[in-house]
C-alpha cells in the first residue's frame, strides 16, 4: 500500500515518487492546493477503490494521516 500511495500522491502533485515519504504534507509539497487536493482524492479512490467520508478528508492533511486513514479501511 505504501508504493501505491506514494505513486498516486507523486503523480498528484507531479513530484518524483522518492520525495514522496511520511514528512510529505500539505505544508511542503507546493501543488497541494484545493485543486490537488480534489485530484487526490479521486486518485485515492480510484486507486484503491474506497470512499472517504468528511471527517476523514478533513484529517487528510499528510502522508501519514492518508496511510492510517486506507490502514483503518482495511488497505
Amino acid at each position: 500500500m505504501n508504493e501505491r500511495l506514494r505513486n498516486v500522491m507523486a503523480t498528484t502533485f507531479q513530484v518524483p515518487a522518492e520525495s514522496i515519504n511520511e514528512n510529505s504534507s500539505a505544508e511542503n509539497l507546493e501543488r497541494w492546493d484545493s485543486f490537488g487536493f480534489l485530484q487526490l482524492i479521486t486518485s485515492l479512490e480510484d486507486e484503491f477503490g474506497v470512499n472517504f467520508d468528511e471527517t476523514e478528508l478533513l484529517r487528510m492533511t499528510s502522508y501519514k494521516t492518508i496511510q492510517s486513514i486506507l490502514e483503518d479501511k482495511g488497505i
